[in-house]
């Protein structure tokens, strides 16, 4: 047997590694595009803080970096009630996102003293609600990337029809719209609030099972750790309040896989039955997550083989009957693959042109430039990919030194290295659809974890190497809640890192006035059987939500919104603060405007019902409605 790399050993590796790093970079920028080179030096300089921290100290410590007596729990408490007080009363949550880091690093700092396992699980759990709970009360309606305002729609056609046959298309789908119908209809809150009001409790109790999970194949302390670093990646906590029918599966299977890995000896008739049951609830409730989930229970079946069989066997019977369940729905599986061929589409875009084609009216916008890259290099989605990236690399390379320590907990550790690749933004992840990396984000939180866990527990060999380790740990816990709080706009005015040109940034949330005006519209466009045309989350709101007639796909061709066979175009006063995404047949298309130039486009053209901040303006008589007071067009 191969004896483990020693530290020397790694330490040059490591080092090695970040010289070759640094000589591919400087070739790209010499030879190539230098804007190119400092978006991608990010690793660089991630792997040169892992080659630091990790050589100049040594595992590990009795005594653990930050290390204090001081009772930090009453941070956690006084942050989620002066949070939950600013976002109910005040509307807002910036105070709670700022506040949110701090709750982090007291929570981090509790875990190995001797306050128990449970006690430090509740603050992890408070810290989460930090989060989530101020979004659910300072947004008006969160909808995300789009998912939100569909389903709602759905579920509120499945309370009005009394039958899953009132939804449409997800009426072969009616897991989670049965869930949150319920939940609406038994605590009679409106859909929305009950599906954040599930998404929060749900993703909330999963830490717990994430706890319990990772227990199973790690020490009690690196499995706090790996449950703390969920509770604040991206990638897990915008599940409970973006909580759609995958976020709902992918929850599911954790569980089923909770089942199937408690060490009692043997599996019990009621654990094995109840297994059953969650894959039988994921089957009627999400398609893809069968699908993506198959490399995980791979991993599982011949990683863990103790009973290995009867462990997974729920979910492999379930693969079967789901593969034959959706054999009977017309046209399923050319939907899947058109589906799967899109979103490889619309990845391939994002890699190449991360601008996507753009429309720009009334707005300096900067062209790329190496001084602009270095500016979003600094922006704090920047420093967390940047630190997030140097944590999960020393994880890995703390695996490699000590593969004994590790053992029982290589299953995890190997599908956390797949969804690295997945989750670290780096071209393979952005060829990918966002959606496949979300089974993966808990066992990307172990070898997180990992790193983080070495990073405090580390001895310094080499003066100044606490300041380092401090500052990697700093950094990720600082802006991590920067990063998901997607609805804070003033927060990411630009330049973010992974955009060409800082644009405003994306919509994820309607004030509940506009939504009442978006009803009004879809009872006008009903009432006058008038055909609309509105980009893409309008459109969905009218449609899905508000069961408006059929409403067509705009585009913008020289200065003019085409409308298909639309009769009038929906605005809304928001335009003029963030950019507006539609699609056409080459992919992803965004408006960007300002205030001016969408007054003067309302005032220019003629108005045919006005309900406040939104609006429907007629088109004339080429059948479009006509940007006025253009400033540049760009296509990027």
């Amino acid at each position: 047997m191969t004896d483990p790399l020693t530290h020397k050993q790694l330490s040059v590796g490591l080092t090695l590694a970040a010289i070759g790093a640094i000589a591919s970079l400087w070739i790209v920028f010499s030879l190539f595009d230098g804007f190119l080179a400092v978006k991608g030096s990010y690793l660089v300089i991630a792997l040169i803080l892992t080659a630091v921290a990790y050589a100049s100290s040594q595992y590990e410590s009795k005594q653990r970096l930050f290390e204090s007596d001081v009772p930090l729990w009453p941070v956690v408490v006084v942050g989620l009630a002066i949070g939950i007080f600013e976002s109910v009363f005040l509307q807002q949550r910036v105070f709670a996102v700022l506040m949110t880091p701090v709750a982090l690093l007291s929570v981090f700092l509790q875990i190995g003293r001797r306050d128990g396992d449970l006690f430090v699980l509740t603050q992890i759990v408070g810290a989460y609600l930090l989060t989530t709970v101020p979004k659910y009360f300072a947004t008006g309606f969160y909808f995300g990337r789009g998912d939100i305002l569909a389903h709602t729609g759905r579920v509120e056609a499945l309370l009005n029809a009394h039958s899953a046959a009132g939804m449409s298309s997800y009426q072969i789908f009616p897991g989670y719209h049965l869930l949150t119908g319920s939940v609406s209809l038994i605590g009679s809150v409106p859909p929305y609030d009950s599906i954040q009001l599930v998404g929060i409790t749900v993703y909330g109790a999963l830490l717990l099972a994430v706890f319990c999970l990772i227990r199973n194949f790690a020490r009690s302390e690196i499995a706090l750790v790996s449950t703390f670093v969920a509770s604040f990646l991206p990638g897990y906590i915008s599940f409970a309040n973006y909580f759609y029918p995958q976020a709902f599966a992918t929850s599911i299977f954790v569980f089923v896989i909770l089942l199937g890995v408690l060490d009692t000896g043997s599996l019990s008739p009621r654990a094995i039955g109840l297994s059953f049951i969650l894959c039988a609830g994921a089957l009627v409730s999400h398609h893809l997550s069968f699908v993506l989930f198959v490399p995980i229970f791979l991993m599982l079946t011949f990683g863990h083989r103790q009973q290995a069989t009867i462990r997974t066997a729920a979910f492999w019977i379930g693969l079967l009957a789901a593969a034959a369940y959706w054999a009977f729905q017309e046209r399923f599986y050319t939907n899947l693959a058109f589906f799967f061929g899109r979103s490889i589409q619309l990845g391939s875009e994002r890699a190449t042109s991360p601008g996507g084609n753009t429309h720009i009216y009334g707005l300096t916008v900067p062209e790329s430039s190496i001084g602009l890259a270095l500016r979003s290099l600094l922006a704090s989605d920047g420093i967390f990919y940047i630190a997030l990236a140097a944590v999960t690399l020393i994880g890995l390379t703390s695996v490699i030194e000590l593969p004994s320590r590790y053992r029982r907990a290589f299953p995890l550790v190997a599908l956390g290295t797949l969804g690295s690749v997945v989750i670290i933004k780096s071209p393979i992840s952005l060829l990918l659809p966002g959606r496949v990396a979300a089974p993966f984000v808990i066992f990307f939180a172990v070898v997180v974890a990992i790193g983080l866990y070495r990073l405090r527990a580390a001895r310094a060999v080499f003066p100044g190497n606490e300041a380092v380790r401090g500052t990697l740990i700093v950094m990720l816990l600082a802006t991590a809640p920067v990063v998901a709080a997607d609805d804070v706009y003033s927060l990411h005015k630009g330049p973010e890192f992974f955009e060409a040109r800082p644009l405003p940034p994306a919509e994820v949330d309607l004030p509940p006035d506009e939504m009442n005006q978006l009803r009004a519209v879809s009872d006008f466009s009903r009432d006058y059987g008038m055909s609309l045309a509105a980009p893409w989350v309008t459109e969905t709101a009218l449609e899905l939500r508000y069961g408006s007639p059929p409403v067509e796909d705009v585009s913008i061709k020289r200065d003019q919104v085409l409308l298909g066979d639309g009769s009038g175009l929906v605005y809304r006063d928001r335009w003029g603060d963030h950019r507006v995404t539609f699609f056409e047949e080459d992919g992803i298309h965004r408006l960007a405007l300002n205030r001016e130039v969408l007054e003067t486009t309302v005032a220019s053209n003629e108005q045919i019902y006005d309900a406040g901040d939104v609006g429907v303006l007629a088109q004339d008589r080429e059948g479009t409605v006509k940007i006025a007071n253009r400033s540049c067009v760009a296509h990027c």
